[in-house]
């Protein structure tokens, strides 16, 4: 996969989307700063300069936005298993450590043009003194600095490889990383577990199929 990386971008989202025209073939944009970062919602992504990962993705065989969500998870997952670290999924689009966030996902559906970015923020290098951000990175798991084009490399393997999966394949895949743990949720004011999801994001709850938007997530808990 080709790659263009840049000291610093608005966002990575936002630049492959104004210039997807001039892409044909797989691309990644690779930032090593964002003036305005963000995540699912308009949240802020703020990152210190070159201490993490930020990249947009952008694979023409990738029709779906579930499809961009299983592989780029995956590929953050796989990617820190490189390192013994062992990480959850608090859906809709972030990976925990020990209930801390270690990376999110954004994706984003070009209207009209039938393209889809999958962008993906990795806390790497940076460690958080602020307990109250509930943040975690490589560096603070494996207590070493990382090379973050080594890192990005790995990450962008893990997702040619996934690529190759059908959608079958990527769901079952997804699900095993997912329900290690019980995955809970609030509907409204009441608590709530989810017990299965499908390829449209719909969530089981009891027997009762809903999308996923209608519930606020909150970190997955041990089994034990």
């Amino acid at each position: 996969m080709r790659v263009i990386t840049f000291n610093t971008l608005s966002s990575t989202n936002d630049y492959l989307k104004e210039h997807i025209s001039a892409f044909d073939e797989a691309i990644c944009i690779h930032a090593l700063h964002q003036t305005n970062g963000r995540g699912r919602r308009g949240r802020t992504w703020k990152a210190k300069n070159g201490e993490n990962l930020l990249v947009s993705i952008y694979h023409p065989s990738i029709s779906t936005n579930a499809r961009a969500l299983w592989i780029s998870i995956l590929s953050v997952i796989k990617t820190l298993s490189d390192y013994d670290v062992s990480a959850d999924i608090k859906l809709p689009n972030d990976i925990l450590v020990d209930n801390r966030k270690i990376a999110g996902i954004l994706i984003e559906h070009l209207r009209g043009k039938q393209k889809i970015i999958a962008g993906v923020g990795f806390n790497v290098n940076e460690v958080f003194e602020d307990v109250f951000l509930n943040a975690s990175s490589l560096k603070f798991l494996t207590g070493e600095n990382h090379d973050i084009n080594d890192i990005r490399d790995e990450l962008l393997g893990h997702f040619e490889t996934l690529i190759q999966y059908s959608d079958a394949e990527l769901l079952e895949i997804f699900k095993t990383q997912l329900f290690k743990k019980k995955i809970r949720a609030f509907l409204g004011d009441k608590g709530v577990v989810v017990r299965d999801i499908d390829e449209n994001f719909n969530c089981k709850i009891n027997e009762e199929w809903m999308s996923c938007d209608n519930l606020e997530f909150v970190p997955p808990l041990s089994e034990e």
